[in-house]
């Protein structure tokens, strides 16, 4: 244990006595009272463990033995750290059962402590040295050793003020020489000699100011303030244990730091809960700064500001501008490095809603964050943000404004192979985003991307997935509906759980809205599914044109219904010319099929095909239709059964030809299906047309805030986020 000084404070044991002048007999022997030379000290000895027994073990050389008594050197010192002991002596220090000692300074030596140490204004400094140990840092001794020196104030010239003392009338004229005292012969010897005293101390100051020596013997007022506990440094309402305030154009409170791994100024909160703040910095200057960070390396990982926070709801750097107007900035940071961090933000807690940066701004045309990446080259990041966290946040972007082109997250750059808003979620499980925005606004947006070229492959936003069942692109409507996707990458998702609402929709004035493009030979390029199970008329796919009403819908039986006609387009002319044929309506569903049979002996059996028996309801009415191919009386069907029916020749013939037949049976499962009322349906389809989603109005370019001369407002009131980061829920469908 190291040894520890638990009494800095000196205490000297005996008061000086008052000296009174003697008679004449006894003035010739008289001697000042002796003052005590000793001073009481209180220390702890190192490496002590206390025992159950109530004594302790001292450590010594790799050992512990068993010590009451420590020997300890005392010295003292006139320089804080070097020179040469003016005086030590060793005591066998006495050890309570905690490890403490109190000891009097010289009571080894018959005189104590020579009184001519402390007869300079020199400053003393005590050392002590445990015995197997080295010498501790010395503590320089207060006011009161001082006091040795007080039996010298009590004679002038060493001796008593009685010496001094002017003789009576009496004694003075008289002619008897006996009658002189010595203090009459000690004037007459010593007059105009008399030492002179310390020069008087004068000037004035203010209550509750730090007293300031101006010379060597004049006191006037310092610049420092004290107010109970607070001081105060151009304030007398010093709210804080160090408040320091200034009215001038120069820095008011300037640290350098020439450390390689040093800290220049560290705010600490150790609050592990709460919204605990390290450091705030406030500007009430319309160009002002609150926290201004700037760090002037051209290489390296060189960081401006940097802020960290343990906290689950706690911030690493939280910059917030109340103005409503002008291109405030919550947080600026600026860096020269071509790696470095003009802001970054960390934040290390595993779970909650952890930020590493959140900007907030309540301005019109305010950004909540703003990265400005200037450079011409390279991959230059305007901001990044990561985070560790399975529900937290690489980079949250609020825009609270209920008008305007408010922006949660905007970025910018120059660069030919930069990213303006890049965003990073390191966890391979969990619904994590790299970049999140969300805005308040009705014409707002809460991620907007944005790519003013006019040539090449030129991308306003870009997601991407490494997962085998993630999602690249993920866009959510008030909330996720509760039909969700088989576990499989996706490019692109779009969901809403609102009824009439459209999970993906595409617009275009003059192009394609929607273009799909697949290149498998077993994978459709469109694949559309509604999960209906009490409505078999429910609709799947629905074509429209509203100008020419022309409507055709595919529901989830399989039915394809249509306002207009059905038609295969067919080349003719040798494939100069496509012409329509049409398909045969009826009102009721029909199956046909035809073939050829003979006659023999004027009759004959036809079976229906095997597998258009399968499709047909045979035992209920069918048609056929006959065409001999020969000369005979003519032929009728008799006996239809359900797999086949006779034919025969008129007048019981016995002819031996061959004829044509064609069936038309109705489809199995659809025999009481005639003239189906489709009104209903379609006029549904024709409402949904006039709630079809609207394209969003053209947003011009916001022009970037100004970096150089950022606004920032005195009055910061830390607010949370005023939303949840939420997750987006998919429920998978299995297969």
């Amino acid at each position: 244990m190291n040894l520890r000084l638990v009494c800095v404070a000196l205490a000297l044991l005996s008061a000086v006595p008052s000296m009174t002048a003697q008679t004449s007999t006894s003035n010739a022997t008289a001697a000042t009272a002796q003052v005590p030379r000793l001073v009481r000290f209180s220390g702890t000895v190192q490496n002590f463990t206390a025992d159950m027994a109530g004594g302790g073990t001292v450590a010594r050389d790799g050992a512990s033995a068993a010590a009451n008594t420590v020997g300890v050197t005392f010295s003292l010192y006139s320089e804080q750290t070097g020179g040469v002991a003016l005086w030590s002596e060793v005591q066998n220090v006495q050890v309570d059962k905690t490890g403490h000692y109190t000891v009097q300074l010289g009571s080894t030596q018959p005189d104590g402590l020579p009184v001519e140490l402390f007869s300079s204004a020199q400053a003393q400094w005590l050392g002590v040295q445990q015995e197997g140990q080295p010498e501790q840092a010395r503590i320089m001794l207060l006011s009161v050793p001082y006091a040795l020196k007080a039996a010298d104030a009590e004679t002038f010239g060493g001796k008593p003020p009685s010496a001094y003392a002017s003789a009576s009338p009496t004694q003075t004229n008289s002619t008897s020489g006996a009658n002189l005292t010595a203090a009459g012969t000690g004037e007459a010897q010593n007059a105009g000699h008399l030492t002179p005293h310390p020069l008087p101390i004068t000037g004035s100051g203010t209550t509750n100011y730090v007293p300031l020596w101006t010379n060597a013997s004049t006191l006037s007022s310092s610049a420092i303030y004290q107010s109970s506990n607070n001081v105060g440094i151009g304030t007398t309402s010093p709210a804080a244990p160090l408040t320091v305030d200034g009215d001038n154009a120069t820095t008011v409170l300037a640290v350098t730091q020439s450390g390689t791994a040093a800290t220049a100024i560290l705010g600490n909160n150790t609050a592990t809960s709460g919204e605990s703040i390290g450091v705030v910095g406030q500007a009430a200057s319309a160009t002002g700064t609150g926290i201004f960070g700037t760090n002037r390396a051209t290489s390296g990982a060189a960081i401006g500001v940097e802020g960290e926070s343990a906290s689950p709801a706690g911030f690493a750097v939280y910059g917030v501008n109340n103005s409503t107007s002008g291109p405030g900035g919550g947080v600026e940071g600026k860096s020269s490095s071509s790696d470095g961090q003009g802001v970054f933000g960390l934040n290390i807690a595993e779970s909650g809603i952890a930020n590493g940066v959140a900007g907030e701004t309540s301005s019109t045309s305010g950004v909540g964050v703003f990265g400005n990446a200037t450079a011409d080259t390279g991959f230059a990041l305007g901001v990044q943000g990561t985070s560790s966290s399975t529900s937290g946040a690489g980079v949250v972007g609020s825009a609270t404004a209920r008008t305007g082109a408010a922006f949660g997250v905007k970025g910018t750059t120059a660069s030919s192979a930069g990213v303006g808003v890049y965003g990073v979620a390191t966890p391979t499980s969990g619904s994590n985003y790299g970049v999140e925005g969300t805005n308040a606004s009705p014409t707002g947006v809460g991620v907007n991307g944005e790519n003013t070229a006019t040539t090449g492959n030129a991308i306003g936003v870009w997601g991407t997935t490494d997962s085998t069942a993630g999602t690249a692109v993920y866009g959510l409507a008030i909330d996720a509906s509760n039909t969700g996707l088989a576990d499989q990458p996706v490019g692109v998702w779009g969901t809403t759980n609102q009824a009439g609402g459209v999970g993906v929709a595409g617009t275009t004035d003059n192009a394609v809205a929607v273009s799909g493009a697949n290149n498998s030979a077993d994978n459709t390029t469109a694949d559309f599914a509604n999960d209906e199970s009490t409505n078999v008329g429910s609709p799947v796919i629905v074509a429209s044109g509203p100008h020419y009403e022309g409507v055709c819908l595919m529901d989830v039986s399989g039915d394809l219904a249509c306002n207009g006609s059905k038609s295969a387009v067919v080349p003719v002319d040798g494939g100069t010319r496509q012409v329509a044929l049409y398909a045969v309506e009826a009102p009721e569903n029909w199956f046909e099929d035809a073939g050829s049979a003979s006659l023999s002996h004027g009759a004959a059996i036809v079976h229906f095909e095997p597998t258009f028996a399968q499709t047909v309801n045979g035992s209920i009415e069918y048609h056929v239709f006959l065409t001999p191919n020969g000369d005979c009386k003519g032929l009728y069907v008799s006996n239809k059964g359900a797999d086949g029916f006779e034919v025969h020749e008129l007048g019981g013939g016995a002819s031996n030809i061959a004829f044509d037949y064609r069936i038309m049976a109705r489809r199995k499962g659809y025999e009481d299906v005639r003239l189906a009322d489709n009104t209903e349906r379609f006029n549904a389809i024709k409402l949904a047309r006039q709630r079809a989603p609207v394209a969003p109005p053209h947003r011009a370019s916001q022009p970037a805030p100004t970096v150089e001369a950022p606004v920032r407002k005195a009055e910061q009131a830390r607010t949370p986020l005023s939303h949840p980061v939420q997750t987006p829920v998919g429920v998978k469908k299995e297969k």
